[in-house]
């Protein structure tokens, strides 16, 4: 008898840890590194209770990050140095929704806004750069890569290579005390400034740029990312060519219809002079 009320209880107890989960509704949103990304959370029921902000990490420590109630209170549980922020005043609309400012690795994972009967997941996943810059640059000359970070994170910097068929090509590690790691150094073509790296700079050289170096590329450390796009420069004859035809065809057709203007006139300016002034006959 005790064996089958134990059992009974052990089912419902499973099912209501399947019908828990089963409540979370699922959300993906990406950001770049060092943007700012809002977390959505918009809950149907009037519950009045507290909601809670948590991140799932990988070790299974789950962080919780703030609670907010319906009538716009707050209580910060992990900020992130004020990087967590709130919409209190759309609380009352059962909108709980977060951002998270200055997007860091640290950041990226699986979130979750719970309140007593509803589960909102929200995964955050990393896409691409907040920094951006375009460098054009001649076949066979010497580009510089420019990176700088406002971090003074100590961890290692990696430049990357982004190739057309995703697999990616990692060229160097650097790190702020000025240690190298060289994993494509590209037969001696790709060079490195190790004392800068003290002052958070760690741009590359690449030598006798050839077409395989062209694309993008990726410097990163645990909280920034930069992404500098190598570019032929722009052939502005190319694009000017047609026009400069078309002049000189217009130009060549004027002076045609000019130089038969005048001839017409100085032919009919002959003809009258000829017809004024007829020859007399001795």
């Amino acid at each position: 008898m005790y064996s089958g009320r134990w059992i009974i209880l052990l089912a419902l107890w499973f099912t209501s840890v399947v019908s828990s989960e089963g409540v979370c509704k699922r959300h993906e949103v990406s950001a770049a590194l060092g943007s700012s990304v809002v977390l959505p959370c918009n809950f149907l029921s009037n519950d009045s209770s507290w909601v809670e902000w948590t991140q799932a990490k990988e070790d299974g420590q789950n962080v919780d990050l703030v609670r907010l109630s319906s009538k716009g209170r707050i209580l910060y549980l992990n900020p992130r140095s004020g990087r967590v922020k709130t919409f209190p005043i759309q609380a009352s609309e059962r909108n709980y929704s977060i951002v998270i400012d200055e997007l860091q690795n640290s950041d990226i994972g699986s979130y979750y806004c719970k309140q007593s009967d509803e589960c909102f997941e929200v995964k955050l996943s990393k896409d691409g750069c907040f920094k951006t810059q375009e460098i054009r640059s001649p076949l066979g000359s010497s580009v510089v890569l420019p990176c700088k970070f406002s971090s003074n994170d100590s961890s290692w910097i990696k430049w990357t290579q982004a190739k057309e068929d995703g697999q990616n090509v990692d060229l160097v590690r650097l790190s702020s005390k000025g240690r190298i790691v060289y994993l494509n150094p590209r037969s001696g073509r790709v060079k490195t400034f190790p004392l800068q790296a003290s002052e958070r700079k760690y741009s590359i050289v690449i030598d006798e740029l050839q077409n395989s170096d062209l694309g993008s590329y990726y410097c990163e450390d645990s909280d920034e990312c930069f992404e500098v796009q190598v570019k032929l420069p722009v052939d502005k004859d190319a694009d000017v060519s047609p026009l400069r035809y078309v002049f000189i065809g217009l130009s060549a057709l004027l002076f045609l219809s000019a130089v038969v203007y005048f001839i017409k006139w100085f032919c009919n300016n002959n003809t009258q002079d000829s017809t004024a002034h007829p020859s007399v006959e001795m």
